[in-house]
């Protein structure tokens, strides 16, 4: 399963217990959101307000939000290999 922003949701430690069924599912209201005081993924509703199916969709990939939305446990480095990744995922497929 792919997110709207690319990520992954195959593997994910959470995907079957706090997340149950992904961004798409819960239409963005993930687990991690209360840890940015959001009910909704602001990604995820940038997507739906804007009318596109992905991220890909639009010209602004990777736009500000995604590089704010920074998991703490990962390193800045890790952060943009994570944003280099699913930019050239979404570029390559169409969810």
């Amino acid at each position: 399963m792919i997110c709207v922003c690319g990520a992954s949701c195959d593997g994910c430690t959470y995907h079957d217990s706090e997340c149950n069924g992904g961004c798409e599912a819960r239409q963005g209201r993930v687990f991690w959101t209360k840890y940015i005081n959001a009910d909704v993924c602001p990604v995820y509703q940038c997507v739906a307000d804007n009318g596109y199916k992905n991220c890909g969709d639009c010209a602004k990939l990777p736009c500000e939000t995604w590089c704010t939305l920074k998991d703490p446990e990962m390193s800045d480095e890790e952060h943009q290999k994570s944003i280099d990744d699913r930019v050239a995922k979404l570029k390559t497929i169409r969810i």
